[in-house]
């Protein structure tokens, strides 16, 4: 069994050598697929700068308790 993963691994490089992935995008998809990424970034930018990570302990929670 170990050495068939030994073989497997050794395969890896040569697949991703040879795979190749080509998306070609023309007219208006392109546009709302670039709007729709671009945008879901500026989105998550935002809501991450106007709402801070803000953690609140529960008085039973693992945390509290932890903390003592």
């Amino acid at each position: 069994m170990e050495n068939k993963l030994i073989q497997a691994a050794d395969s890896i490089p040569t697949l991703i050598k040879n795979t190749h992935l080509n998306v070609t995008l023309q007219g208006w998809p392109a546009a709302v697929t670039a709007i729709a990424l671009f945008g879901s970034g500026v989105i998550i930018y935002a809501l991450k700068v106007t709402h801070p990570n803000k953690s609140y302990a529960m008085e039973d929670s693992y945390d509290a308790v932890k903390a003592t």
